[in-house]
């Protein structure tokens, strides 16, 4: 069984960092999937370390502006992630003793979440795209690009993507799933 909570906080699906490689979300000082096997790997915000952020949930949660309740604060989803640097390797910014409790979120008029994996039921997404219009526009988040959930105003962001070279056919995927995501939610 799984909750919400921890969908959210699920680690990444590098496997240098599951074989426990001394990569630096480890506390090293190299990034072995930079250099190594990347094909499901980020494309975006890859410099420091080039793992993807598995959630699909997180990326769905992004676009309806969810707020959480945890046992010492509200914040954001926006606020919950961050990227890892030298300073603090975390990806999130819970506390260790910090439980999720509740989550709150806006209700659009229209969304959708597609993703494209290697198999067709309970895989990973290597590209995920949600997609919530509002009165006020259109939210799109992208998962499996980055180490975090990664917001874009528009399919114009995936210009600035960094790919690796074994994973830019992950742009052509991010291009055509944003494009249908959109359809989906005019």
């Amino acid at each position: 069984m799984g909750t919400i909570a921890g969908n959210l906080l699920q680690a990444t699906r590098c496997w240098y960092w599951r074989l426990r490689f001394p990569c630096r979300l480890h506390g090293g000082d190299r990034c072995f999937a930079s250099e190594g096997e990347h094909r499901e790997h980020a494309i975006f915000a890859n410099d420091f370390c080039a793992s993807a952020h598995p959630s699909d949930v997180a990326a769905a949660l992004h676009v309806l502006s969810a707020t959480l309740v945890t046992s010492r604060r509200r914040l954001p989803i926006a606020e919950l992630y961050r990227l890892p640097t030298h300073d603090n390797r975390a990806t999130t910014t819970l506390e260790p003793d910090e439980l999720i409790l509740e989550l709150e979120h806006a209700a659009p008029l229209a969304s959708t979440y597609l993703k494209a994996m290697d198999r067709s039921r309970y895989a990973f997404a290597l590209v995920g795209v949600a997609a919530a219009r509002f009165e006020t526009g259109t939210a799109l988040a992208l998962t499996g690009v980055a180490p975090i959930p990664w917001p874009i105003a528009g399919a114009g962001d995936l210009e600035r993507a960094t790919p690796l070279p074994g994973n830019t056919y992950k742009l052509e995927l991010a291009a055509a799933l944003v494009r249908r995501a959109l359809e989906a939610v005019a």
